[in-house]
């Protein structure tokens, strides 16, 4: 008799959703039972044929000022961002989840950065999985963004105050053990990074933690029938370069990054493949330049395709590029992302990252009655450049094209990208097995009556 789970992804973000979604396959194809609290994509898991109880998980940010770069610190930031800095918010927020899981009645809770689902198991006495990238274990307020830690100075970049105190409140006003740090909240019973440690690994606190494994990449591509497959075999020429361009479809796109590759596909000798739900419609595409536009899906076959992947940096995308063995270039528009693109890619040898942002001091309060008064808050500067390169103020078609140039014709590139294909590949491969035999280790799929408090 297969065990009953239910999925709670984080509430922003197509990528949490997608991850929640893989592993969803490999539970279902073993006979497990999966449905999800909540859509925050909308459509997502309805279109892959899973209920979804508690309907579409709307976004919740607070009072952040429209940017072109979204600077969240760190896990703690990202929470304080929809309202969990405020004890009251975030005990409604954990109380809901509690009727939800007791409504649903899972024997495990799975959770994609999403805290109060894992205070509510708790609560509940229901065992939890968190499947995870490796960022989501760091320490500290300031960890997604360290580059900008100067001299032991670290720039308050956000309007909000830490979440961690309300969550060790609500925590102990529940009766249940205070988070040191707020990625303490993620480990669960067993966590998943979808990942390998080649690539990524989480803050020294939480390297040697027992609950914590590596299962390789866990993509989720609604493109089941193959359409993108089909539309790529006759598009472009053998004399092309193949550039498969994603901006992302989650809370944050890099748009301009669509029309910096519109551009530099009009010059350069490009068969260019644009994946955007908002990328410009075909009017605006020049008559002769080469370019496929497609929305969403086919992300494997997207990255098989390609000489080159330009992305965001959302993690799927830069993972499905490095498991096709395919240079990455990350433009990206928030600071994770950036922390992607400088330890997945640049870090590892296999592409670039061409925007890096720093803080610049401001005194210029913000006025809100959600702002956390103190400090003043410091902007996030950009430079965009390419190795050795002198710094840009803002990315053009021009500088977009050079970078694909280096990336495609500079060998140790593709050797890396190459290398670290392989490995994923391999775990790729592994990867229901290694899910299913974790979870049957840590006594997640066998038969047992729940424990209520």
């Amino acid at each position: 008799m297969g065990r009953r789970f239910l999925m709670f992804p984080w509430q922003v973000g197509a990528g949490h959703t997608g991850r929640c979604l893989a592993l969803a396959a490999i539970l279902g194809a073993a006979g497990h039972e999966v449905r999800f609290a909540a859509d925050p994509t909308g459509d997502m898991v309805r279109a892959a044929g899973l209920p979804v109880l508690g309907g579409t998980a709307a976004p919740r940010r607070l009072g952040l000022p429209r940017r072109d770069y979204l600077a969240v610190t760190g896990p703690d930031n990202a929470y304080a961002s929809v309202g969990y800095y405020h004890p009251v918010r975030l005990r409604e927020q954990v109380e809901r989840d509690r009727a939800l899981i007791r409504s649903a009645a899972p024997d495990v809770v799975v959770t994609h950065m999403q805290p109060t689902a894992v205070l509510a198991a708790r609560c509940e006495g229901v065992e939890v999985v968190s499947v995870a990238d490796a960022d989501f274990f760091v320490t500290g307020p300031h960890e997604w963004m360290p580059w900008t830690v100067s001299d032991g100075d670290v720039p308050r970049l956000s309007p909000f105050p830490p979440s961690l105190p309300a969550f060790r409140q609500v925590a102990r006003e529940l009766g249940l053990p205070e988070p040191e740090e707020v990625s303490d909240l993620l480990v669960g019973d067993l966590a998943l990074i979808a990942s390998v440690p080649e690539i990524e690994r989480p803050a020294e606190r939480y390297l040697a933690d027992p609950r914590i494994h590596y299962v390789g990449p866990l993509l989720w591509d609604p493109d089941t029938e193959g359409e993108l497959g089909r539309r790529l075999d006759s598009f472009g020429t053998a004399d092309d370069t193949r550039v498969y361009v994603s901006v992302g479809g989650g809370a944050v796109a890099a748009t301009d990054m669509a029309s910096a590759a519109v551009g530099a596909a009009d010059t350069e000798p490009w068969a260019l493949l644009l994946a955007t739900g908002q990328a410009p419609s075909p009017e605006s595409v020049p008559p002769d330049a080469r370019v496929l536009l497609h929305r969403f899906g086919g992300l494997r076959a997207a990255a098989d395709w390609a000489d080159v992947v330009v992305c965001h940096g959302g993690h799927s995308t830069v993972l499905a590029g490095l498991l096709a063995g395919k240079p990455v270039l990350v433009i990206p528009a928030m600071s994770e992302n950036e922390g992607n693109g400088r330890s997945m890619v640049e870090h590892t040898g296999a592409g670039l990252c061409l925007r890096k942002t720093g803080a610049k001091p401001t005194a210029v309060p913000v006025g809100s009655d959600a702002v956390a008064r103190g400090k003043p808050i410091a902007s996030v500067v950009s430079r965009w450049s390419l190795p050795g390169g002198d710094p840009r103020p803002e990315l053009d078609s021009e500088l977009l094209a050079a970078a694909v140039r280096l990336l495609h014709s500079a060998p140790t590139y593709k050797q890396r990208a190459t290398a670290l294909g392989a490995r994923l590949r391999a775990a790729a491969d592994e990867a229901p097995e290694r899910v299913l035999g974790l979870l049957d280790e840590a006594g997640l799929l066998k038969a047992a009556a729940r424990t209520r408090p």
